[in-house]
């Protein structure tokens, strides 16, 4: 068993919400280049719940790498 780390397909977007308080919000594609599009397809979900973030330059999004088992 060989382990390696591996970039994981998703990411962790953390971003300020309209009340001033951070969210975090996992699972968003890593590969977005656009920085209004996280929040236009977060609130969707978000609205939900009556929250919503907004794109400012405190946003940022986490990639991280996992370990897996490579089977050499």
């Amino acid at each position: 068993m060989a382990l390696v780390f591996q970039n994981k397909s998703v990411a962790t977007l953390r971003a300020k919400s309209v009340e001033g308080n951070f969210l975090s919000v996992p699972g968003v594609t890593p590969d977005e280049t656009n920085p209004a599009v996280y929040p236009a397809q977060v609130n969707k979900i978000l609205s939900l719940g009556g929250k919503a973030i907004v794109a400012d330059l405190d946003m940022s999004v986490e990639l991280k790498k996992g370990v897996i088992d490579d089977g050499q």
